[in-house]
């Protein structure tokens, strides 16, 4: 009797036991791209060494998009095992299953576009009036991101006029949230046509993906030629997918910039030094893509300015080409101011070179030719500072 109700309470205990364990279900894993590494396998309870970098070792390879895939803890383990990789040495233990889905969605290659150029756009500080015609050079292919919100990164490589070619390295990130635009300066470089890596091929070729070291992946083509994915270290060329951080993928676009103003214009041909007014510059709408300086908008602006070199008709009044006019001119008599202790004294002499307020000319003494050093203080004055 004793050894029946034994019996009896050891197969309750392991009908309890397998209930138990029918209750907890297996750990589901959501991936984006192809492979999966075994820091996405592990369970939320599993404490492992964070900087361990086995952890970035890919164990699944060739997921298709929206397959699932079942890895038994056995099976996780025997793939360690293949890899060189000591489950227990690392303090690694399965206990159910891991069920790998890949959920992705396609982003667009026009919304890809739209956040490139409208960060190019923040960057230009149109003024006013100001038009921008932003034109990808050509289009990137989509890009694989995750099912849900996402956000978006993007750096520039800018030029250094307002317009002609830019490039922007946008980059998909599962955030949701759209960090702000960087300083201008991309590490990413561009690539001819801003051409995109391709998805896994019909050769069952991976997405390649930039890895935590930098090193690059190589990524399949249609065609089975791979080219470079981009790294943290920024030698990449087109779109691709990245491990590093919350980025999922990342691409490279090529725009041509121009923009178009309402600015001033030389009526006729400028001489050296000539000064400019209303009677010859005007306004004008037209394109200042390219131009060296700022543009000058209104006719007060170059008030007191006189052009720093000669320059034809119809052309753009920029700060690369004006210069103040000078408030003494060679020859000009001015009137100068000598002080020795309380003594002020009141002199003409005459300027033997151009002078702008706060600038020190040489000057001729009407009497006895001397010269004198003047610090020019306004139209017809100055200040004697020393003898030269």
């Amino acid at each position: 009797m004793k050894r029946l109700v034994a019996v009896i309470a050891m197969a309750g205990a392991l009908l309890s036991g397998a209930a138990a364990s029918a209750a907890v279900g297996p750990h589901s894993v959501d991936v984006v791209g192809a492979s999966v590494t075994v820091r996405e396998l592990l369970a939320p309870e599993m404490k492992v060494d964070a900087a361990d970098l086995a952890l970035d070792t890919v164990i699944v390879n060739g997921l298709r998009v929206g397959e699932r895939r079942v890895l038994t803890p056995a099976e996780i383990v025997l793939r360690l095992r293949e890899q060189g990789i000591d489950p227990e040495a690392h303090g690694w233990a399965w206990t159910r299953s891991v069920v790998i889905t890949r959920r992705s969605r396609a982003i667009s290659s026009a919304q890809l576009v739209a956040e490139g150029e409208a960060a190019i756009r923040r960057e230009l500080h149109l003024q006013p009036g100001d038009e921008a015609v932003i034109t990808a050079v050509a289009e990137p292919r989509p890009l694989l991101g995750p099912v849900g919100e996402v956000g978006f990164t993007t750096t520039l490589r800018r030029s250094a006029l307002p317009g002609g070619l830019w490039t922007a390295t946008v980059a998909v990130n599962s955030s949701g949230v759209t960090p702000s635009v960087g300083s201008g300066q991309a590490e990413a470089l561009h690539t001819a046509g801003g051409q995109a890596c391709g998805t896994q091929t019909q050769t069952g070729q991976a997405e390649g993906c930039g890895t935590r070291s930098g090193q690059a992946k190589a990524c399949g083509t249609r065609s089975g030629q791979g080219e470079a994915c981009g790294s943290q270290l920024g030698q990449a060329e087109g779109c691709g997918t990245r491990s590093d951080g919350a980025v999922i993928a990342e691409c490279v676009i090529r725009y041509r910039v121009r923009v178009v103003g309402d600015v001033l214009v030389t009526r006729r041909p400028m001489a050296r030094h000539e000064g400019l007014d209303t009677s010859n510059v005007a306004a004008e709408r037209c394109e200042i893509t390219g131009l060296r300086g700022e543009p000058i908008r209104t006719a007060q602006s170059v008030t007191g300015m006189r052009a720093a070199r000669g320059v034809g008709p119809a052309t753009v009044v920029t700060t690369e080409w004006l210069e103040e006019a000078p408030a003494v001119h060679k020859g000009d008599s001015l009137l100068v101011v000598s002080r020795v202790g309380p003594v002020i004294a009141r002199s003409p002499v005459t300027a033997l070179a151009d002078g702008r307020v706060g600038e020190v000319i040489a000057a001729r003494v009407g009497g006895d030719g001397s010269k004198l050093l003047v610090k020019v203080s306004g139209a017809g004055q100055g200040e004697v500072m020393v003898s030269p």
